[in-house]
């Protein structure tokens, strides 16, 4: 009931301030599970936590304390933002976490650090890049497979892990309807499939001496 809009959703902890808080709440225990875990000063007497406002205070004092300029309570929500989208977590994932409803509005709190610049152009002429729709870039595959006679591709994410999310449920079931790319697993194990040479190792492999 303190979020904007006064609708309430699930915050999600990492394992340090869960660790952080279970500490807390077993040196400082409730007299009941209905009172707040962090309580007012008057809050030992009328069960009442801290209110937003309060809380903006105490985060900007401790901003003052440790001599960093500028800052506010906000600061940290937009470090927040920032960090996850540093460390390619998906626009998606990271609106959903800050409770945001536009994709617009998570966009203007991702802050372009001088880290983000130097691994942005450090793309540049390492990687072959296709960009199109699911059925334009089956088209390319299969044409560098044609006339440079290649059997593979080795894929890799240029940004967030969602990118290989979507060439598996997007990209790839235009390379099967072409029939370049197979519908299912043939039979076998995988030794038997890279050699030809059966499923074990045979009798005279170096290996056989370690076998139980």
């Amino acid at each position: 009931d303190q979020t904007k809009g006064g609708k309430g959703r699930t915050v999600y902890a990492n394992q340090k301030l869960r660790r952080e808080v279970s500490a807390y709440i077993k040196n400082h225990p409730t007299p009941s599970a209905d009172w707040p875990v962090l309580v007012s000063q008057k809050g030992n007497r009328q069960r009442r936590g801290f209110s937003a406002n309060t809380l903006c205070q105490l985060i900007n004092n401790i901003y003052r304390a440790a001599g960093i300029q500028g800052a506010s309570s906000h600061s940290g929500r937009r470090g927040f933002i920032t960090t996850l989208a540093d460390h390619s977590v998906g626009i998606k994932t990271i609106m959903e976490l800050a409770g945001h409803r536009q994709l617009g509005t998570t966009q203007r709190y991702i802050e372009v650090t001088p880290d983000q610049k130097r691994k942005a152009v450090e793309l540049v002429g390492r990687d072959c890049f296709i960009v199109g729709s699911p059925g334009q870039v089956a088209d390319t595959l299969v044409s560098w497979m044609e006339e440079a006679e290649i059997d593979g591709f080795n894929i890799q994410r240029s940004g967030e892990p969602q990118h290989l999310i979507d060439f598996v449920d997007l990209v790839v079931p235009e390379l099967q309807n072409r029939g370049v790319y197979k519908t299912a697993y043939r039979e076998g194990s995988f030794r038997h499939k890279l050699f030809g040479a059966g499923d074990r190792i045979h009798a005279g492999h170096p290996a056989t001496r370690y076998m139980i």
